[in-house]
């Protein structure tokens, strides 16, 4: 009997080690695929303190439906890693000398 558990057990071992390193790709883990190139199946993942009471900006009172109207409205201009503004969906604007009017014609 112990001689069979003595043989049996390095043949245990062996199977093991074979399964696991039989190059398949079956964890789930992605692939990298390069830079630039997003990898099949990515996801967004953003955590928020709690659920959006609306998705209509103007009405966005809380936080968390400011961040998700955030994602899904585009504005006309947004800031820049410089703090400066810059055109998304207008292609330009300017100021009229009193300030009063932003004439921004948008066509993206």
């Amino acid at each position: 009997m112990r001689v069979k558990r003595a043989a049996f057990l390095p043949l245990l071992i062996l199977t093991v080690l074979l399964c696991a390193c039989d190059g398949s790709n079956k964890g789930g883990a992605t692939r990298h695929t390069g830079p630039g190139k997003p990898a099949y199946g990515d996801a967004l993942v953003v955590g928020s303190i709690g659920e959006p009471s609306t998705l209509i900006p103007l009405l966005a009172s809380d936080s968390a439906s400011h961040d998700v109207a955030g994602l899904v409205y585009s504005g006309l201009v947004r800031y820049d890693k410089d703090l400066k503004l810059e055109g998304e969906l207008a292609e330009s604007w300017m100021v009229s000398p009193d300030g009063e009017k932003d004439p921004c014609p948008c066509s993206r």
